[in-house]
């Protein structure tokens, strides 16, 4: 993760479990299970050492990317590359 991201803490982890992307994926990790190319630190899951973000939290995600004073104002192809 570049060093300018900031780390980003959902409200409430357990969007995972509502989410259609990873809830099943998150259940059978949180029941011991492993899941290839995932893992989890803490409660937050990772895909190949990315961050999984819940549908719900990527607008949210994008926007901070996009508008922050930390990581400027980029392009939407500058944005894509730094998430």
């Amino acid at each position: 993760m570049p060093s300018y991201f900031c780390i980003y803490s959902f409200s409430n982890i357990e969007q995972y479990v509502g989410d259609e992307d990873f809830k099943d994926i998150y259940a059978n990790m949180t029941h011991g299970s492993q899941v290839n190319n995932y893992h989890l630190q803490g409660k937050m899951l990772y895909h190949l050492d990315k961050i999984c973000i819940p549908t719900s939290e990527r607008i949210h995600v994008i926007r901070e990317a996009h508008t922050s004073l930390v990581s400027g104002h980029f392009s939407v192809e500058k944005t894509l590359c730094h998430l």
